[in-house]
């Protein structure tokens, strides 16, 4: 990645410091028969946080669920990574190191000191609009998992919904009660203009089931710092 490139990016994926929200669809397919054996609808809230300890590194502090759902029935079937909001707010640091994008991954909650993820990212401008591949290979926790980003970030579209897209796939070894081997997962993601223009299907169940989702602790900072970053 071109220092160039990094501000475009980091504003795609994180924003400029502002509240933002990103909704992603897709399906899950089952990796050996090729059948889709969930409908999916993720909501992330986040903001970006300068670190004033070292200069040119961008936090993102993020709450993010994925909502697993029956493909006929719609009948949700279970949430990944789980429905807990204050488990699952985490940290990323998004730094630029000669032309190397570094990105590093905390949890407020796990006490264990941040991850840098082994991976590149490869940009490409076309007019305004920046094209942008992230590829990685890591071990979960039944076997590695392979994915892969494609970001498209086009500062002068008419809408923020049009301005920050990216396209998701990863592999996932087998979720129970959903598929006995292992899952391809497909998202296409975008950036709502507000909290009131979420869909209504995702907005309705956070509401009711999860409203943590829909808001961000007060403190970023003292976020930042639990999950083992400097503010």
């Amino acid at each position: 990645m071109e220092r160039e490139h990094f501000a475009d990016y980091v504003w795609g994926r994180a924003g400029d410091g502002e509240i933002i929200h990103r909704v992603s669809t897709g399906m899950a397919y089952d990796i050996d028969s090729g059948e889709v054996v969930a409908r999916l609808e993720g909501h992330e809230i986040a903001q970006a946080v300068p670190s004033k300890s070292e200069p040119g590194t961008i936090y993102h502090v993020a709450r993010a669920m994925l909502l697993y759902r029956h493909p006929e029935t719609d009948a949700v079937l279970t949430v990944y990574p789980g429905s807990d909001p204050e488990a699952q707010t985490s940290v990323s640091a998004y730094s630029h190191s000669g032309n190397a994008f570094v990105y590093r991954f905390g949890s407020p909650n796990n006490n264990a000191p941040p991850r840098t993820i082994p991976g590149r990212v490869d940009c490409e401008r076309q007019g305004p609009v920046l094209f942008c591949l992230r590829g990685t290979s890591y071990e979960a926790e039944e076997g590695r998992s392979v994915l892969e980003y494609r970001w498209t970030v086009d500062r002068t579209a008419t809408s923020i919904e049009a301005a920050a897209r990216a396209e998701f796939a990863e592999t996932e070894p087998p979720h129970p009660g959903i598929s006995e081997g292992p899952v391809l997962i497909r998202l296409t993601s975008y950036r709502p203009a507000s909290w009131e223009t979420v869909p209504d299907t995702l907005k309705t169940w956070i509401e009711t089931q999860a409203p943590g989702f829909a808001t961000l602790p007060a403190d970023l900072n003292a976020l930042i710092q639990a999950a083992g970053f400097s503010p």
